[in-house]
């Protein structure tokens, strides 16, 4: 496969987050020193693996003393206390949704760790993510809402996300993080997808204690996992980056299915971009017809424009909503995008510290550098 140029990074990180998968070479051939082990075990942490390195040193293919071993196996620990808190606040989200009959998805870690891992304490996460009907995403804020919790973030002007934004944060006392997701990305592979096409197929369900809770199924959860790695930070986690190998490799993965649905939302080339970056970062062979398509496959104009925002050295999240303007279809969905972007609520000005002057020059740049682009 053709390699992005990314940042190198520390080969002891990249081979715990690839230990377990085929073709992998031992992580060290000797001990670490503990100042080593704990910058490791930090990474670790930060990148939400420490599963994979408890399970790399009983394994044998990362020698440890039985202090660094204690160590990892109290982050990983850790990390389990905090999955479980995380897990009893889906299951709560899911059951009040249900409730309303607003129709979700679980995305990402919980429903990943369950679908693609072997084991699902190997896949750790620090938030829930919730794909939500758009018709019905002012009431899912609401019934979220109801008590301690909180949106983190007002929008431009009421109604702005349920029409055109990925999401917002709702966060309370215990500051666990809900995500709510209309779209599964800012810009303009944001606007081009379809989430509604995710929600219309039938959910697979996971089980968080008595609770049912929706996810969708591998491919799907292959797209978004493609989404993140690709659209997301330039350089993503290696939780992340796992999620791309252990789906990829799933001989259920509807690979015909995946690429029509990313036609249809202008997005073929996130999938070969999220492979490229996993391919040269991740320090384990990728193999199969989905690679082979995605390293035959040329980006179409349009996909090359819109990946510069996100992946260009000079990437910024308002250079990215700029550019969500031109994949909009219809004037009169411009019109209101532009409108909330320049000149939003007073309220949110205020919340940003700035005016609708500031605003409104720095928006006309970004929207020119944009059209340029």
């Amino acid at each position: 496969m053709t390699a992005i140029i990314v940042e190198q990074r520390p080969a002891p990180i990249a081979a715990v987050a690839a230990h377990g998968l085929a073709g992998t070479a031992p992580i060290s051939g000797r001990t670490f020193a503990d100042p080593d082990f704990d910058a490791l075990l930090d990474s670790v942490r930060d990148h939400r693996i420490p599963g994979l390195l408890v399970a790399a040193i009983e394994s044998g293919r990362l020698p440890a003393t039985e202090q660094q071993l204690a160590r990892a196996n109290g982050a990983h620990e850790a990390a389990l206390a905090a999955d479980l808190l995380l897990e009893r606040a889906l299951a709560s989200a899911s059951r009040l949704l249900a409730d309303s009959a607003i129709e979700h998805r679980a995305l990402k870690g919980p429903a990943v760790a369950r679908l693609a891992y072997a084991e699902i304490a190997l896949r750790s996460f620090g938030d829930i993510d919730l794909l939500i009907d758009a018709t019905r995403f002012a009431d899912a804020v609401a019934v979220l809402t109801a008590g301690d919790r909180r949106v983190r973030q007002a929008e431009p002007r009421p109604g702005f996300v349920a029409r055109f934004g990925k999401g917002v944060c709702v966060v309370g006392a215990d500051t666990l993080e809900l995500d709510l997701h209309r779209t599964l990305a800012e810009g303009p592979f944001g606007q081009t997808l379809q989430p509604a096409d995710v929600l219309r197929d039938p959910a697979v369900t996971i089980d968080l204690g008595d609770t049912q809770v929706p996810v969708p199924d591998r491919s799907w959860l292959f797209l978004h996992a493609c989404y993140h790695v690709a659209l997301g930070s330039f350089l993503p986690r290696w939780s992340s980056l796992r999620d791309i190998a252990e789906l990829v490799r799933r001989p259920d993965l509807d690979i015909d299915r995946i690429v029509g649905v990313a036609q249809r939302w202008r997005g073929r080339a996130v999938i070969k971009t999220a492979l490229e970056v996993t391919a040269s970062n991740l320090p384990a062979p990728l193999e199969g017809p989905l690679i082979d398509w995605a390293t035959a496959y040329q980006p179409d104009a349009f996909e090359q424009r819109a990946l510069r925002v996100y992946r260009s050295a000079d990437r910024s999240y308002g250079a990215q909503v700029a550019a969500g303007l031109f994949a909009l279809r219809g004037v009169r969905n411009r019109a209101a995008y532009l409108r909330a972007m320049l000149l939003p609520s007073r309220s949110y000005l205020r919340a940003h510290d700035t005016s609708y002057w500031r605003r409104l020059r720095r928006g006309v740049a970004l929207v020119r550098q944009s059209r340029r682009g």
